[in-house]
């Protein structure tokens, strides 16, 4: 098995190679999930985010974190790729409560011990972190407590039989490992130019790891799109794609 830093230094090299276009993709309109099923997921959990702090953990291009910021909060978004925080930086600057790091969540958490967040979300960067566990713990760390974490990733369930990574014979719901390919999305089959490194894990490992850093889950749903939309661009939708999951610190 590698070691983790030489994977990180992988992960963060697909995702220099993906920014432009991965920037492309979500501004444009293009990603459906991003816009009809994650984001306002995230808004639905989230609540009045009016004056409140909040951590963009893996923020990439910075869309999410700068739309938080338009709505009234105040943000820092955390990235490790370079690339990202580099188009974060000349597109979203301008606006006066929104800062963004080329720096990963634990380097954060050790960096500025004393900065405390009402709020954290992790939109589908926790599935891209192989030390995962100490990612959580970072966010522990960083936000107050009774503060919020708001995590977006894919459903383990489900993931692989929708995108086919693995053959269905091969893969093992059980056993935590690394998958990488093609990043495609549901209304454009050409996918990134490089592919992409995620990692399945079963749900216990989460909802330990989460219980362990002293969350409790409040609440946690499996987001489709409307029907409708599901009708209107023949989307398939027959089983989740994604799980969200509304965590409360409970440091006592």
């Amino acid at each position: 098995m590698n070691d983790i830093s030489d994977i990180v230094t992988r992960i963060i090299s697909e995702w220099n190679s993906n920014a432009k276009a991965r920037h492309r993709q979500i501004i444009s309109g293009e990603d459906f999930s991003y816009h009809n099923v994650l984001i306002p997921t995230i808004y639905r959990f989230v609540g009045n985010i009016k004056n409140q702090m909040i951590m963009d953990v893996g923020c990439g291009s910075g869309i999410l974190a700068s739309d938080l910021a338009i709505n009234g909060a105040v943000v820092i978004g955390v990235d490790p790729s370079e690339e990202m925080i580099k188009i974060a930086k000349q597109e979203y600057t301008h606006i006066p409560n929104l800062e963004f790091k080329n720096i990963t969540i634990q380097e954060y958490a050790l960096k500025f011990p004393d900065r405390q967040f009402d709020i954290a979300i992790s939109n589908m960067s926790l599935i891209t972190i192989p030390n995962y566990e100490e990612a959580i713990f970072s966010v522990s760390k960083i936000l107050k407590n009774k503060g919020l974490f708001i995590i977006n990733i894919t459903h383990p369930c489900f993931w692989n039989i929708y995108r086919k990574y693995e053959d269905p014979e091969i893969f093992q719901y059980k056993i935590p490992h690394e998958q990488r390919g093609k990043f495609i999305i549901s209304l454009n089959n050409e996918g990134l130019p490089s592919a992409t490194t995620h990692f399945h894990r079963p749900l216990e490992h989460y909802f330990k790891s989460l219980r362990v850093a002293n969350f409790d889950i409040e609440d946690f749903i499996e987001p489709y799109p409307s029907s409708d939309d599901i009708d209107r661009y023949k989307l398939d939708w027959k089983v989740p794609h994604f799980l969200s999951i509304r965590c409360i610190l409970n440091k006592s």
